[in-house]
C-alpha cells in the first residue's frame, strides 16, 4: 500500500485528568494515491509509560462533504520492541479518542481483531511511525525508559 503521511500540528502539552503528569499528543493525515485515506492521532503521557504509545487511526472518507458515519476508527497501543514496533488494539473505554465522534465510531477491540481490514489499520499506523519524526520519537523514548 503506498501511503504517504502529513503529519499535522501538535496539541499543547497538558496534564493528564487522572494523575496530572504531562500528555502529549499529536495527528497526522494519511493519503492513498494522492486522495485523502485516514487520519491518526498518536499520543503518550509521563504519567502513563507503562500503558506505551497510545494511537487511533480512522480510515474511510475525508473528503469535502463527509460525515463521521463515512469512516470508522481502531484504537491501538505501540510499543517498541527493537528492531520492530508492537502494536495492539484496544477498546475504545481505553483509548483517549474513544468518544471523539468525528473520527467515526470505533471499534471494539474484539470487533477490530476480526476486522477483514485490520491490516489496513496497522499499516497506517505503521506509516506514521516510520514517518512522523514525532511518533517514532516518543516510541523510542518509552523504550528508553
Amino acid at each position: 500500500m503506498g501511503l504517504t503521511v502529513e503529519p499535522g500540528e501538535a496539541a499543547d502539552p497538558h496534564p493528564c485528568k487522572c494523575c496530572g503528569e504531562t500528555t502529549y499528543m499529536v495527528y497526522g493525515l494519511v493519503f492513498h494515491e494522492g486522495s485523502a485515506h485516514a487520519v491518526y492521532f498518536a499520543g503518550w503521557s509521563e504519567g502513563h509509560r507503562e500503558q506505551g504509545l497510545r494511537m487511533a487511526v480512522s480510515i474511510g472518507d475525508w473528503g469535502a462533504g463527509a460525515a463521521p458515519a463515512d469512516r470508522i476508527a481502531v484504537g491501538l497501543s505501540a510499543r517498541l520492541k527493537r528492531p520492530q514496533v508492537l502494536f495492539d488494539v484496544v477498546s475504545p473505554g481505553d483509548s483517549p479518542w474513544g468518544e471523539y465522534d468525528f473520527i467515526g465510531e470505533m471499534m471494539t477491540a474484539d470487533q477490530a481483531r476480526g476486522h477483514p481490514y485490520l491490516e489496513a489499520y496497522l499499516e497506517v499506523a505503521k506509516a506514521a511511525v516510520r514517518d512522523d519524526t514525532r511518533v517514532r520519537e516518543y516510541l523510542e523514548a518509552l523504550d528508553q525508559q
